[in-house]
């Protein structure tokens, strides 16, 4: 029988697929960075304020680290600097198309956001409130996995196999990692007997894949959490509750007992995360039927991009092809189906998905640029160039411009009282960006996904901009500002 034209055209296909799969084994496979520690000082030379550790801990597509003394050496410097004084610990897990290679863009850019928060904390706005911030010890965690397996474009066929890599990162010995961490931030944080321990902070961010990656690793402490809290189920068939008009605070139509719930660390953060919106929801719908107390602070952030065109997109079409090759069992519940195909952040079937939008005060133009990257000591076969940062085209570049007057810091600074029942919940300026709750959202909801405007994240990889920047780290200063006086509080009883 004579081969048609279709079917050599698919053999042909298959061969690609494989050559890719082969390729996709043999390059970039090993770890970059093999000493355990990097300490990097801020741009000042004349301060001898250290400024921020960076650490770098690196999976393999299985989930294994490739060298676990990083993440020994992480774990110990942690609780050495919290015996020595005040600690921030920030971590981070890069996306699609990313490593731990030296220069790369997402390194450099969280080595501006790890000073950005040093600055942040810098501010006399936390002088009453948190004292402790002027001398506070900033240690960044860098959590590189395969992001990218094949070189250039081509990289862009791998989103099944880096997809289901990410799953296996966030289920292997990152757990255990993750366990490890929570248990020395839960050791200082019990008011009872933290009396006269230092403070220590905790705050993870994870982007597209890696927000994967991250959600997989903390998902559990959450609904373990919110099962307590919720005595109503939250199986994946139930609608979550969401609340007509503008919530008394204090209530919700749940008539629930009040809680104040914990999770990871203070908080996860989440952006522009290529996870479907099944996997948050069980979280949803159990955080959507509780009343929360005023001393609640924000756990699950997920802040995403309105023109993120990957994820509005691709990510469906993706998912879409992925039951085709599959040959997954037809869904017929409409939610369901848009659960599994649809991103979170995206997905907001019948108003139950996006809490919260975030849109500048006025009218700006964001617009990419190139920053000079700084010398790594780890790097000797590459020379520094330049990496993305956006910034609004008409932003002048003083200090500032990067602190300007929001809601809570009035002329001076925030007080005590003001910042032990603030609700982050509720509609806000931080840093010239204003966030506006949905009218469904209950006081003090923990549990939020934000719908960004392009004026402030530019599509899918534009989410290291000046003002989302700003706006972040003032949201973790606030937000860590309110979590001392809460343990203050705590620790008095």
């Amino acid at each position: 029988m004579a081969i048609t034209p279709i079917t050599r055209l698919l053999v042909r296909c298959v061969w690609l697929l494989a050559l890719l799969g082969l390729a996709s084994c043999s390059l970039y496979n090993g770890p970059y960075r093999t000493a355990s520690q990097e300490r990097v000082s801020v741009s000042n030379a004349n301060s001898p304020d250290p400024g921020y550790d960076l650490q770098f801990i690196e999976s393999d597509d299985q989930g294994w680290f490739w060298n676990p003394k990083q993440a020994d050496s992480a774990l110990t410097t942690i609780k050495d600097a919290t015996v020595e004084g005040h600690t921030l610990v920030l971590l981070f897990i890069h996306g699609w198309h990313h490593s731990a290679a030296c220069y790369d863009d997402n390194v450099e850019a969280f080595k501006r956001v790890l000073q950005r928060l040093h600055d942040e904390l810098k501010q006399p706005m936390y002088s009453e409130a948190m004292p402790a911030a002027k001398s506070m010890r900033i240690i960044g965690l860098y959590v590189g996995w395969r992001g990218r397996s094949l070189p250039g474009l081509i990289d862009y066929t791998t989103f099944w196999g880096r997809k289901s890599a990410a799953r296996r990162v966030g289920d292997g010995d990152l757990q255990e990692f993750m366990a490890r961490l929570q248990r020395i931030y839960n050791d200082h944080s019990d008011g009872t007997k933290s009396k006269q321990k230092s403070f220590f902070g905790l705050v993870s961010i994870g982007h597209s894949f890696g927000g994967a990656v991250l959600l997989a690793a903390t998902s559990r402490y959450f609904e373990s959490q919110l099962q307590l809290a919720n005595p109503t189920s939250g199986f994946l068939r139930t609608a979550p509750v969401i609340p007509t008009g503008a919530p008394v605070p204090g209530t919700s139509p749940s008539a629930k007992p009040a809680a104040t719930l914990r999770g990871f660390g203070d908080m996860v953060i989440l952006v522009n995360p290529a996870v479907e919106s099944a996997a948050y929801e069980r979280i949803n719908i159990l955080s959507r039927g509780i009343t929360y107390n005023s001393d609640q602070t924000p756990l699950l952030v997920t802040f995403s991009a309105q023109n993120d065109g990957a994820r509005n997109s691709w990510f469906k079409a993706g998912r879409i092809a992925g039951e085709l090759f599959t040959n997954a069992a037809p869904v017929h519940d409409e939610r369901e189906r848009a659960g599994l195909r649809e991103a979170l952040g995206v997905y907001d079937y019948d108003n139950s998905g996006i809490t919260h939008s975030l849109t500048p005060s006025e009218t700006r133009q964001l617009i990419s640029g190139q920053e000079n990257e700084g010398p790594d000591s780890q790097c000797t076969n590459k020379r520094p160039d330049t990496f993305e940062w956006w910034r609004w085209a008409d932003q002048r570049v003083n200090p500032d411009t990067f602190f300007p007057k929001d809601t809570l810091n009035m002329k001076t600074s925030p007080t005590e009282e003001e910042l032990k029942s603030f609700d982050f919940s509720k509609e806000a300026q931080y840093s010239g960006l204003i966030l506006k709750p949905d009218q469904s959202v209950v006081h003090h909801q923990p549990f939020v996904v934000v719908s960004v405007n392009e004026q402030i994240i530019d599509g899918h990889n534009g989410i290291f901009s000046e003002p989302f920047m700003n706006f972040l780290t003032r949201y973790i200063g606030l937000t860590e500002a309110k979590r001392v006086l809460i343990r203050k509080k705590e620790s008095t009883r």
